[in-house]
């Protein structure tokens, strides 16, 4: 991973992850939104 840190391809999968990660995070509030109420 950090042999191509600066890569095209490792760019696109940190902005994936980053993505995959904001999603999740905006899933699990909004479950626990429903889930409290």
């Amino acid at each position: 991973m950090t042999k191509n840190l600066y890569g095209n391809n490792s760019i696109k999968q940190a902005a994936t992850h980053a993505a995959g990660e904001m999603y999740a995070q905006q899933h699990d509030i909004a479950r626990k939104i429903r889930e409290t109420g």
